[in-house]
C-alpha cells in the first residue's frame, strides 16, 4: 500500500442513509486503542466482516499528534477480500479502496468524483488551520459503511467542538469482490480510540 497525495475532491454527496432502528446486530467488536505512528505500522486488532445487505458502523476518537503538520495525519479505512493487511500475508491479498479522513483515497476501485466533505453543512477546503486544530483537539467520529452487493457507501461524521466535518463516498468493487468483505482501520501519526464496532442487516 502506498500513499499519496492529498487532493481536492468533486462535492457531489453520497446517500448517507442510516440503519433502519429495527436493525439485526450480526457482530459487535471489541474497543481497542490504536496508537498510529509511522505509516502503515499499526492497524486496528478486528477485521470487520461485511456481507451482502450489512452496515458496519464505527464509533471512536481521532487525536492527531500535536507536531503535526500534515493533514492526512488522521484514520484511514481500508476495504480487503481478506483477513490480512498486507500482501505479502495472503498470495490473493486485494485492496479496494483506500480512504483518507482528509478526502482522499487511492485503490483499485478509487474514483476522486464520488466523494466529497463539508464542513458544517458548506463544502469544505482540507487544510493546516481549522482541519488540523480540530484533529489534534480531538474528533470524535462515526463511520457508517453499507454494502449492497457490489456497491459501498461510506458516510463519516467528524465533531469537534462547534465543528462537523461530513465526509460522503461510494465506490463498486470490481476484481476484489468476495462473499465477505474486510475492513480495517489503520493511520498515522494519531491515536484511534474506537469505542464500539457493529455491523447491522
Amino acid at each position: 500500500t502506498t500513499e499519496a497525495d492529498t487532493t481536492e475532491a468533486d462535492t457531489t454527496e453520497a446517500d448517507t442513509t442510516a440503519p433502519a432502528a429495527d436493525s439485526e446486530v450480526v457482530a459487535t467488536y471489541n474497543a481497542e486503542t490504536l496508537a498510529c505512528g509511522a505509516w502503515w505500522t499499526a492497524w486496528s486488532a478486528d477485521y470487520y466482516a461485511l456481507e451482502d445487505g450489512q452496515t458496519l458502523t464505527i464509533n471512536l476518537k481521532n487525536t492527531t499528534n500535536a507536531d503535526i503538520t500534515n493533514v492526512y495525519s488522521n484514520w484511514v479505512m481500508v476495504l480487503a477480500n481478506e483477513k490480512a493487511h498486507a500482501s505479502t500475508e495472503i498470495e490473493t491479498y486485494a485492496e479496494s479502496i483506500v480512504y483518507r479522513a482528509d478526502n482522499f483515497g487511492w485503490g483499485t476501485d478509487y474514483d476522486a468524483s464520488t466523494h466529497a466533505i463539508t464542513l458544517n453543512g458548506e463544502a469544505a477546503t482540507i487544510d493546516e488551520t481549522t482541519w488540523l486544530a480540530d484533529c489534534k483537539a480531538g474528533m470524535d467520529v462515526k463511520i457508517v459503511i453499507t454494502r449492497t452487493g457490489a456497491s459501498f457507501t461510506m458516510s463519516a461524521t467528524s465533531v469537534c467542538g462547534d465543528n462537523t466535518w461530513q465526509y460522503d463516498c461510494s465506490w463498486t468493487v470490481t476484481s476484489a469482490l468476495a462473499d465477505t468483505m474486510y475492513v480495517f482501520l489503520t493511520g498515522e501519526q494519531c491515536t484511534l480510540d474506537i469505542t464500539s464496532a457493529e455491523v447491522t442487516k
